[in-house]
């Protein structure tokens, strides 16, 4: 089925991604199973009609990643295009969704469509689609060669010995990552410790069968071989290449907060300037004007944080999901992977010592825990009133936020789709953090609620605990 239940006619899902100014994403789910292809079919070819319908000139390229259903989608998808008048590039299967959206871009296109279900499990598929304004484009030569050329433009290529692990949980990832560490002059050979480099639509011995970097269990192998093998970076990469998650060279993973100011202090740009990232990141507000960032918080989904991001001029933007986004909005993992080594070893910076630098100036913070609520709207509710009650406020576009006087807080959303809660906690320190836990799960006043969540709580903790640097 899809996402909503329904298929969406022409018209709605022309709607669904009108972009605001120049720049315009969606993303259609639907699942891969036998019983849900004839959906999955439909929503190919509507999706088609819908992209026709917005384009100008009617240019668009496509391409698929490693999953079974991609193949059929694609085929189905390019006829759609190609009956409403469309010009049709194909990509085939085995791409990144960086490299499609770069590649339209390059060669002047309408519209770049990749077929990919990222890091959802192996028996679910979608459509991300994306507009550009209208420009120049260059002639379609080589696209690896291309795409691989405006990815090294700025990165030294004289970084031999340094010695790297990859998990591509896999995904597709190592068509890009591995050519551009080798630009760099780094031997594949030798210093490259690869895991799961072949895609496998199935995603075999991965938590869930997803290959969702976030999912930490899916994480162990690439922890150990760092930390076995004393190298410098380990990174793990989402199913279609956009998200990522890094280990430092103690093997212990750094917290995509932290890898995100990572970036914005270090490597995007050193001037003031407008860094975007999602509201339940408030609690590290401080720490970004720290740096000189002006923090622009956004409601949690990849479309927000673009359009916003496009519309301020900002120099990046992240998601604490493993996004991290350029100036252009273009969330590469295999680009930023390249570029945060690269840093490192031309400022011979050590890895673990610069996240620990990060991690002193931001307060204590739960990971996101999603736990299950059947009376998730009464419970932001209740939410709200311990926000309006003390200093905090609330957002009503995202969620909403409590905070009191000594800066500890939480951020609590409801899902869409399903009967769930995710849930941020904060504080001075650890221990600030869970008795504001303990206070706001008492006024909240839900026996079962707390049962569940304090149980998700001290999984996720755990987790950290075994895998972070905390």
């Amino acid at each position: 089925m899809l996402a909503d239940g329904t298929l969406m006619g022409t018209n709605k899902l022309v709607s669904q991604i009108l972009d605001a100014g120049h720049l315009g994403y969606t993303n259609l789910m639907a699942d891969a199973g036998s019983e849900h292809l004839s959906d999955l079919l439909e929503m190919a070819h509507t999706a088609g009609k819908a992209i026709a319908e917005r384009t100008l000139n009617g240019r668009v390229l496509i391409g698929a990643d490693a999953r079974e259903s991609g193949e059929t989608i694609l085929s189905i998808l390019e006829s759609s295009l190609r009956a409403e008048g469309c010009g049709v590039v194909s990509m085939g299967t085995q791409n990144t969704t960086p490299s499609i959206e770069f590649l339209a871009d390059h060669y002047g296109m309408d519209c770049g469509v990749s077929i990919t279900g990222s890091h959802l499990p192996a028996g679910q598929n979608r459509i991300k689609v994306r507009f550009y304004a209208p420009h120049e484009g260059r002639d379609i030569t080589d696209p690896l060669t291309d795409y691989l050329t405006e990815a090294t433009a700025d990165l030294p290529t004289s970084l031999g010995g340094t010695r790297i692990a990859i998990d591509c949980l896999h995904g597709t990832s190592a068509r890009t990552m591995l050519p551009l560490l080798s630009h760099m002059g780094i031997s594949i050979e030798r210093d490259v410790h690869l895991l799961h480099g072949r895609p496998d639509a199935c995603f075999p011995l991965l938590v869930s069968n997803a290959p969702d970097p976030t999912l930490y269990d899916n994480l162990a192998e690439l922890c150990n071989q760092v930390e076995f093998s004393s190298l410098d970076f380990g990174f793990a990469i989402d199913g279609d290449g956009d998200r990522f998650i890094i280990v430092d060279d103690e093997g212990k993973i750094i917290d995509p907060v932290i890898a995100g100011l990572l970036f914005g202090s270090r490597i995007f740009s050193p001037e003031k300037y407008a860094y975007v990232t999602e509201s339940k990141v408030q609690f590290a507000h401080a720490t970004m004007l720290s740096y000189g960032m002006e923090p622009v918080f956004m409601p949690t989904g990849r479309p927000n944080i673009i359009k916003e991001l496009v519309r301020l001029g900002a120099r990046g933007a992240f998601e604490i999901s493993g996004h991290i986004y350029d100036s252009r909005g273009y969330d590469d993992a295999a680009k930023n992977i390249a570029h945060l080594i690269a840093y490192c070893k031309t400022q011979g910076a050590v890895l673990s010592e610069v996240a620990a630098d990060i991690q002193k100036r931001l307060p204590s913070y739960s990971p996101e825990i999603r736990c299950s609520c059947p009376d998730k709207e009464r419970i932001l509710a209740i939410v709200k009133d311990i926000g309006a009650g003390t200093l905090g406020g609330y957002l009503l576009s995202e969620g909403c936020s409590a905070t009191d006087a000594h800066h500890s807080g939480m951020f609590v959303r409801a899902s869409k789709n399903e009967d769930m809660l995710t849930i941020m906690l904060w504080g001075p320190t650890r221990e600030d953090m869970e008795q504001y836990k303990d206070n706001s799960l008492q006024l909240i006043g839900d026996r079962e609620f707390t049962q569940a969540f304090n149980k998700e709580y001290h999984h996720r903790q755990q987790l950290r605990e075994r895998y972070f640097r905390v």
